[in-house]
């Protein structure tokens, strides 16, 4: 599911994305991945810190993507942060199914 491009994409700061099958007509519904650490890039530690990962799934009205939708516009918003030995089965978990993750400006998810 997460090969070393992609993971090397995630440890550069890029969000990865998949678009899933909508739960609701009228909806599109997304699973996103990003790195994040817990403290700033600017830290002395910095890179010896692990990198975590933030998995959350969403769904959102299709007539909502040419917008800046805040959080209380998504449905069924779930997030986990996550470190690498739990990535994968967080993304299969919170998608429901496997997915093929990718850049999220190509998926073009707004969130």
């Amino acid at each position: 599911m997460l090969s070393p491009d992609l993971y090397k994409r995630l440890l550069r700061g890029e969000k990865l994305a998949a678009e899933l099958p909508p739960l609701r007509a009228g909806h599109r519904r997304y699973i996103t991945v990003s790195g994040v650490k817990s403290i700033p890039t600017k830290h002395p530690n910095f890179d010896r810190v692990p990198w975590l990962f933030r998995v959350s799934g969403y769904e959102l009205r299709e007539e909502l993507l040419d917008e800046y939708p805040g959080l209380e516009s998504l449905r069924d918003f779930q997030s986990e942060v996550v470190g690498e030995d739990h990535l994968e089965a967080t993304v299969e978990r919170l998608a429901g199914q496997a997915v093929t993750l990718q850049s999220a400006s190509i998926v073009d998810a707004p969130w």
